[in-house]
């Protein structure tokens, strides 16, 4: 993604959520790719799947704006 490459981005990203559908980052990191598309309503389902995961931002400290990236998706 940094790299630009946002396809190659999205397609590693959904390989990561197919094998393994508790990664709260790979969650967290393609709700903000939707949401840098302009994608809210998936961005939002993403950032909801990871609220669901009941993550701990202790353990994920990535995920310390997840609160702020849902206000975001949800406007």
């Amino acid at each position: 993604y940094k790299s630009g490459n946002k396809k190659s981005a999205f397609q590693d990203l959904d390989e990561t959520i197919r094998g393994n559908t508790s990664s709260v980052e790979a969650y967290y990191c393609r709700g903000i790719l939707y949401l840098s598309e302009k994608e809210k309503k998936k961005a939002l389902a993403d950032f909801k799947a990871v609220k669901n995961l009941n993550p701990n931002s202790e353990q994920n400290p990535s995920i310390r704006s997840l609160d702020q990236f849902i206000e975001q998706a949800k406007n």
